[in-house]
């Protein structure tokens, strides 16, 4: 659920926020009380926490080294339309460009 905020003489934050998160205004303690939250849940949960809170504004960056295939392979399980970037730096073995075009494929 997605709401606009726009009170800021009453001190509260503005900008957009989802299911009663702003993203770019997490203060400490909400830190502290979702990783406490999440300490107990497995990856796939915290995965899917994430999109079902900040979708469609949520993406995820992969290496595309082979320590990434389990987590893309957690993300294509919970949501498959979630955005993956990629930063090509230039400086990638020509492996890696393959094996990423192979995961997109799959």
């Amino acid at each position: 659920v997605r709401s606009q905020m726009a009170l800021t003489k009453g001190g509260y934050m503005t900008g957009i926020f989802y299911n009663g998160y702003n993203p770019a205004m997490l203060t400490p303690l909400e830190i502290e009380r979702l990783s406490n939250k999440f300490e107990a849940k497995t990856p796939q949960e915290i995965i899917a926490w994430a999109v079902d809170t900040f979708w469609p504004q949520v993406a995820m960056s992969s290496s595309f080294q082979t320590q990434s295939v389990p987590l893309l392979h957690m993300v294509s399980q919970i949501n498959r339309n979630l955005l993956i970037f990629f930063i090509d730096t230039g400086y990638h073995f020509w492996e890696t460009a393959i094996f990423r075009e192979q995961l997109a494929s799959d």
